[in-house]
């Protein structure tokens, strides 16, 4: 099943509390930031 691996994954986010979305974003940003410059 292709929808096995993403459907926990998207359960997660669904549960995970806006600070760690927003964390999680931010770290990501850093990371783009990093790899732009």
């Amino acid at each position: 099943f292709a929808a096995d691996g993403t459907a926990p994954f998207r359960a997660a986010l669904k549960a995970a509390r806006p600070g760690l979305a927003r964390a999680f974003r931010d770290a990501m940003t850093a990371l783009d930031r990093r790899l732009t410059a």
